[in-house]
């Protein structure tokens, strides 16, 4: 199961469709990797992303509460095709003595 979470993981950080999951999966089982026989479609990799996610999360809620916290808050923002503008939001802080830049999400400003 960890095989298929490190190939979930894959596709969200390229930022690839969840559709290419079943593609990667296909090609470690032809390398011999023992992957099962379920959970290998792109539902099953959103479900895999979303709890990546979680666990993200809430070690980044740790860090926050750990004092003393020192951080900056990043945005960077871009306009897409269509024009709208799309902001990233990260926070660079102090974890276990070294700067960490961690992402905090995605918006979309109203103007």
């Amino acid at each position: 199961m960890c095989k298929l979470f490190d190939i979930a993981y894959t596709v969200a950080y390229c930022g690839q469709p969840f559709r290419l999951f079943k593609t990667l999966v296909s090609v470690e089982r032809k390398h011999g990797v023992e992957l099962g026989v379920t959970y290998h479609n792109s539902r099953a990799c959103r479900i895999f992303i979303e709890h990546i996610a979680g666990t993200m999360s809430d070690h980044l809620h740790a860090l926050v509460k750990h004092k003393p916290f020192y951080c900056s808050l990043l945005f960077d923002g871009s306009m897409d095709k269509s024009t709208s503008e799309k902001e990233v939001v990260s926070i660079k802080l102090i974890e276990n003595g070294t700067p960490r830049i961690r992402l905090l999400g995605f918006t979309e400003p109203e103007s």
